[in-house]
């Protein structure tokens, strides 16, 4: 419904539909593979405020009693996300060519953070100097 008020004709509404449900099969169809790329693309950060959020996730928990929200643990969870994300891969050349050597870009600045962190047990860090 809210396809035809946006104006788009049936042909390219089910073409949109198509592409939503068929978007994990690869090669099913180019508009499939450029969203399950922008999919990726989202979900890496490019593009996106995907990793910003993630530090707002943890900004919810800062006092860090909760494991999964010491900022150790968090930053090993973000590495998790981008190596599985990395496994994934894109599709499309254009995907390839918008992210190039993005994920270990995104996976190096992670490690550094953790690093930092491991390294000075005295260092402390707030979700505020993270979102600012």
């Amino acid at each position: 419904k809210l396809l035809h008020e946006s104006g788009f004709a049936d042909e390219e509404i089910a073409k949109i539909i198509e592409a939503i449900v068929d978007y994990k099969i690869p090669g099913k169809s180019i508009e499939a593979d450029i969203l399950y790329d922008a999919d990726v693309l989202n979900q890496a950060g490019y593009g996106s405020i995907y990793f910003f959020v993630s530090l707002y996730e943890y900004k919810q928990f800062p006092d860090g009693k909760e494991s999964k929200y010491q900022l150790k643990n968090f930053l090993e969870s973000r590495l998790q996300i981008v190596n599985e994300l990395k496994e994934r891969g894109l599709r499309t050349n254009y995907g390839k060519k918008i992210l190039q050597n993005g994920f270990e870009e995104r996976k190096d600045f992670v490690e550094q953070a953790l690093q930092g962190v491991e390294s000075r047990p005295d260092f402390l860090i707030t979700p505020d100097d993270l979102l600012n």
